[in-house]
């Protein structure tokens, strides 16, 4: 252990009451005396605590310190955990659009090589056959279904791509795959994203997990922002490299 040790070493206590807990005096008053000794430097609200006589008073301070150091802490994951999906997990329909937007807006529209990082494939998906699920088998059914689709979806997705559901009771979902500089051209990216896809899908399909899946995807357009690459994406008919399973025909991806 150094000679020197921060304040915030004291642990925040576990009950909320008017009192101060024992176990947390004792460990303040510890604290304090080595302060008086030079060994370690004590802050309340965030100003450094200079030795007075009333010890008392200071483990107080030191107390609601740490209660609204822990209720400051509550607030932000409660916050963290407000931006994901109850069902699957990935973000929610307001955090996805904004993350993407931010992102977005970080490519360089003037960067148009085509091996270039500053690129992007925008992926619409809409799940098959939820409703009937819902009906026939109930909404505990409904909700693993879409957990599932939503686990195909994250799976394909590497580190720093961002996937969401677009919206409460919706079985619509959102993808941006990002490009790497990784000599993969933009045709051959969409080819294999869609390749994977397919696979599981038809095996998530085959094992009962899934009704279906459709999706439809559009390379990154400078100056659009999420809701209108998402417009393009649509998978519906005529949206350009349409994808489905299963489906009596599955179109191929755009080359």
């Amino acid at each position: 252990m150094s000679n020197y040790e921060e304040a915030d070493n004291l642990a925040v206590p576990e009950i909320f009451s008017g009192e101060v807990p024992e176990d947390f005096r004792q460990e303040a008053i510890r604290k304090l005396r080595l302060a008086q000794e030079g060994r370690v430097s004590i802050f309340i609200n965030r100003l450094m605590f200079k030795p007075v006589p009333d010890v008392d008073l200071i483990v107080r301070s030191l107390y609601r310190q740490a209660l609204a150091e822990r209720a400051e802490e509550e607030i932000r994951r409660q916050a963290e955990l407000d931006r994901f999906d109850d069902i699957t997990g990935l973000l929610k329909g307001t955090y996805f659009r904004a993350h993407a937007d931010e992102r977005l807006s970080q490519l360089d529209p003037h960067d148009r090589r085509m091996l270039s990082p500053n690129n992007a494939l925008i992926v619409g998906f809409d799940g098959k056959g939820l409703k009937t699920i819902n009906d026939t088998k109930g909404h505990e059914a409904g909700n693993k279904m879409l957990y599932n689709i939503g686990q195909i979806i994250q799976e394909v997705a590497r580190e720093g791509d961002i996937v969401g559901r677009l919206g409460d009771g919706s079985d619509e979902f959102g993808a941006i795959y990002f490009f790497r500089d990784d000599n993969i051209a933009p045709g051959e990216m969409e080819g294999n994203i869609n390749a994977h896809l397919m696979q599981l899908v038809r095996e998530a399909v085959e094992r009962g997990e899934i009704g279906g899946l459709k999706w439809c995807s559009h390379a990154f357009v400078p100056g659009l922002d999420i809701r209108e690459h998402l417009a393009l994406a649509d998978p519906i008919p005529g949206c350009e490299g349409l994808m489905e399973y299963p489906s009596a025909e599955v179109l191929p991806s755009r080359s």
